[in-house]
């Protein structure tokens, strides 16, 4: 079975050397998300801002892998603080209109920089008997 890697522009993936997600056969999993630029600062100060351009790259790269928003599976969230529950789901609701996938939400005691609200990461799955298009690396899994 085909493992693919697929990166972003996050400066973190390049200098820490992991994936923004992995696809192995139609399981996907992509790694924590911040709402940053390229430059690594923040795209939005506010929770829901950052919900929103969070759920938008995750779309962004699952689609990459032959998926969608509608086949997350489950989200995690973890998050320093509380106040940001309306302004989260509020963004949640619209990335999910028709209900949302399995969620799990983690209060943490602080996050990489205090710029960042919260961190999300997902588990999908791929639309059946594909392959992603172009993935940015591929490599085989080992013969048992």
């Amino acid at each position: 079975m085909t493992r693919f890697r697929i990166e972003t522009e996050s400066p973190w993936e390049k200098e820490f050397g992991y994936a923004r997600l992995v696809r192995r056969g139609e399981f996907i999993a992509v790694s924590g998300t911040v709402a940053s630029g390229p430059d690594g600062r923040p795209v939005s100060s506010d929770p829901c801002g950052q919900t929103r351009a969070i759920l938008k790259t995750l779309g962004e790269v699952l689609a990459r892998a032959d998926s969608g928003l509608a086949d997350v599976v489950r989200l995690r969230v973890y998050y320093v603080d509380p106040a940001i529950a309306e302004p989260f789901f509020r963004a949640f609701r619209e990335a999910f209109p028709a209900g949302g996938p399995a969620l799990t939400a983690v209060r943490v005691a602080g996050l990489f920089s205090d710029d960042f609200h919260l961190e999300i990461e997902a588990e999908a799955v791929a639309r059946v008997g594909r392959e992603p298009e172009r993935p940015r690396q591929e490599w085989d899994e080992p013969s048992d």
